[in-house]
């Protein structure tokens, strides 16, 4: 339970938007290979019906990544490796 609180309140900093599923999913994946943490805040839907549903190509989709203020150059370096 102690780390569970340690976790929730430690500083986080944003490292990601990802605007696509694509994106999301590539960015996760980087960071999931290199052993990096992160969190998500889940998607903000910028166009279709309010409370509703549109198709996948119409939909834009916003997602911050988040990792710990220790693993921010870890994180960046998994992103960009060049």
């Amino acid at each position: 339970m102690n780390r569970f609180f340690k976790n929730l309140f430690s500083p986080k900093t944003l490292i990601y938007i990802a605007q696509n599923h694509d994106d999301y999913f590539r960015v996760l994946r980087k960071l999931d290979d290199c052993n990096v943490r992160y969190s998500v805040k889940t998607p903000m839907n910028l166009n279709g019906p309010v409370g509703g549903f549109s198709s996948r190509d119409t939909q834009i989709n916003f997602y911050e990544i988040y990792v710990k203020k220790e693993d921010e150059g870890k994180a960046i370096m998994a992103i960009n490796p060049e």
